[in-house]
């Protein structure tokens, strides 16, 4: 984010779903390595620590698998038109709906 742009107040257009895509995709990261993932906002940038979010998703990689990590990482992708629709990531994971209510 361009810092003179934020100290005039000047911010960009937010597409809500898919900030929503994150946030779900941040909170399976942290429910899924145990850690609180919160740290990855550089709040008075308004941005994201990039190695921090690719240090959490390498450890998830490490414990799940490759589908899921896939899955997890398209959420958390950092360009908002290359994250995933929760649509999307409903229809793949809609034939697992059974088996993943049973756990």
């Amino acid at each position: 984010m361009n810092q003179d742009a934020i100290s005039k107040g000047e911010y960009p257009k937010i597409d809500l779903c898919k900030a929503e895509v994150f946030s779900i995709g941040l909170t399976v990261l942290s429910s899924g390595i145990l850690e609180d993932c919160q740290s990855i906002y550089l709040h008075g940038y308004m941005g994201i620590n990039e190695r921090l979010l690719g240090n959490y998703l390498a450890i998830f990689r490490q414990k799940y698998s490759n589908y899921l990590y896939t899955i997890v990482s398209s959420l958390l992708s950092l360009n908002p038109k290359d994250r995933r629709k929760s649509s999307d990531v409903y229809k793949e994971l809609y034939p697992f709906e059974n088996s993943i209510l049973e756990l």
